[in-house]
């Protein structure tokens, strides 16, 4: 706490001595199984978050929340959930591929990489699972959004111009 009020008293920012780090790991042994965990910004207090017994993947950590990816129902489908574990909660999107979810900065989106009939881009939805919005409509792959720091615009990769390459599109897909 001392560390980060001088970080606080010197720069104007908060300093990382009190954040954690959210990370996917196997190390409870079980087979085919990846659950999220915590840990102090040293690398004590480690936590398990999740237990769903499957594949968790591509956590995202902002305002207070983490988005995830779970196989737990087979395919893959986004999750939030709370910075401690609780509240977990499916959303629903009605898309075939749900994966590399990115909340947006104000915590009010999720900008995720989803398929319909086979072909993979990037759509939004509200984190309550409302207005499911598909942003890109190309026959290339795109996949692993993220949100700009102002939350109006989305980065994304795009292999439309023959490599992938990374794009960045206005936050409701113009641009």
């Amino acid at each position: 706490t001392l560390a980060n009020d001088i970080v606080k008293e010197f720069t104007g920012k908060n300093g990382l001595f009190l954040s954690s780090i959210v990370f996917v790991s196997d190390r409870d042994g079980a087979k085919n199984v990846k659950e999220i965990y915590a840990m102090d910004f040293d690398g004590r207090n480690v936590r398990r978050l999740t237990s769903h017994n499957s594949l968790v993947m591509n956590p995202d950590a902002r305002g207070g929340k983490i988005v995830f990816t779970s196989y737990a129902h087979l395919l893959p489908h986004l999750w939030i959930m709370n910075l401690d574990g609780t509240g977990a909660r499916e959303i629903p999107t009605n898309v075939e591929l749900n994966a590399s979810p990115a909340l947006s900065p104000d915590g009010t989106q999720i900008a995720f990489a989803g398929s319909a009939k086979g072909n993979a881009d990037i759509y939004v939805v509200s984190t309550s699972g409302s207005g499911l919005k598909r942003l890109t409509m190309t026959h290339a792959l795109e996949a692993s959004p993220d949100w700009s720091a102002t939350g109006r615009q989305i980065l994304y990769t795009s292999d439309q111009s023959g490599t992938p390459q990374i794009w960045v599109m206005d936050a409701e897909g113009s641009g």
